[in-house]
């Protein structure tokens, strides 16, 4: 690794620049479509007393990052805080991107002004008015339009895509009180939904900025990697294989109002045995066609084992989740073979220079090329 690691501290509104943290540890995780995670160990005697750490590091008023001074390997809002007062030590967790919009709620920006306390009528001759929020446009656009929503109640530092156009709709009831987060997996959970990222990007004026990416597939690099090429640094770790979430006959509730429930099932004809599974995480999307997508979606998961690649590479490659690699080896369990791998997981620590992969198989494909 040529540069150092760094601990970086911004303001969570502005994204300007607070502070630089000297640590003692730092550790953090990235997941394909999920929030990460980050915790950096504080060493406070080498800093002046004088500094208030208190008033400076509020929980959800800044971001905490580790970068090597050009790139941001990753960044959260500051979730909690442990200090030691004794060994002035102080013990910090961080998320990332996403969530900044797991205290934001599917809201429409017009209730800041026109919210008023009382009885909303909800009936189907009712007109609720600006207690639903209406998203159209590709499901990338719906994903934007949400983030957008959450933004016009209160700035991020979030950089958005430009709309695609498209003929999805959905609509968001204000007494359904969801968090943007949840609203944006629901979509991420679709059959044919996007990947998302919040890529955090250092800008020229030192500020950082986490950069909206809602695609049907994020791939930053396709790497071509040898694990017996000297020089590579890189290697298999192992494999874990699930069968936890395999399925053949998905059912799925949802929509349960007024003594009402809509229910969709969706299967695949198989020779083996008959797997069922129960959906019940979308009680508030009562629309048909959007629970046989969330059936169909189990389905694709769950018709096969979930197989994890473990792969250890040197962390100078900046490697994304996302990212597609094709690993040369020679393994007594998986055979001499080129495995063709989509990395889904990210761990990184500042104890050594490896980063650990995990890792899903891609299926047949001849165009990945190193970059």
């Amino acid at each position: 690794m040529t540069d150092p690691l760094q601990a970086q501290v911004f303001d969570s509104v502005t994204g300007r620049h607070v502070m630089r943290l000297p640590y003692s540890s730092a550790r953090w995780s990235d997941s394909i479509n999920e929030d990460g995670s980050l915790s950096v160990e504080v060493d406070a005697t080498r800093m002046s007393m004088g500094l208030r750490l208190h008033d400076r590091l509020r929980p959800w008023s800044v971001i905490l990052a580790v970068s090597d001074g050009s790139r941001i390997l990753h960044a959260g809002p500051l979730t909690d805080i442990s200090w030691d007062a004794k060994s002035r030590r102080m013990s910090l967790s961080a998320g990332g991107g996403m969530t900044l919009l797991t205290k934001r709620l599917a809201l429409n920006s017009r209730l800041a002004s026109d919210w008023r306390d009382g009885v909303v009528k909800t009936g189907e001759d009712d007109d609720p008015g600006d207690y639903v929020l209406h998203v159209a446009g590709s499901y990338p656009d719906i994903v934007r339009g949400l983030v957008q929503e959450a933004m016009l109640w209160s700035p991020l530092p979030i950089i958005l895509p430009k709309p695609e156009g498209g003929t999805y709709y959905r609509d968001y009831y204000a007494w359904d009180m969801a968090y943007i987060s949840d609203r944006i997996q629901d979509i991420i959970g679709l059959q044919h939904g996007p990947e998302v990222r919040f890529d955090p990007t250092l800008l020229k004026d030192g500020s950082m900025a986490y950069k909206l990416r809602a695609q049907t597939e994020i791939v930053d690099h396709r790497w071509r990697w040898s694990s017996a090429a000297p020089g590579q640094r890189v290697y298999l770790e192992g494999v874990d294989a699930s069968g936890s979430a395999m399925c053949t006959q998905a059912y799925i509730t949802g929509g349960k109002e007024d003594d009402k429930t809509v229910m969709a099932r969706r299967w695949i004809a198989t020779d083996g045995p008959l797997l069922q599974y129960a959906d019940t995480g979308h009680s508030t999307d009562g629309d048909l066609a959007s629970l046989q997508d969330y059936a169909m979606a189990d389905l694709t998961v769950g018709a096969s084992p979930q197989e994890t690649i473990k792969v250890k590479a040197s962390i100078d490659y900046d490697v994304h989740v996302g990212d597609w690699a094709d690993l040369r080896i020679e393994d007594d369990y998986m055979g001499e073979q080129t495995l063709k791998l989509k990395v889904t997981d990210i761990d990184g620590s500042s104890d050594d220079d490896w980063l650990s992969l995990q890792c899903s198989q891609r299926g047949d494909d001849d165009d990945a090329a190193s970059q």
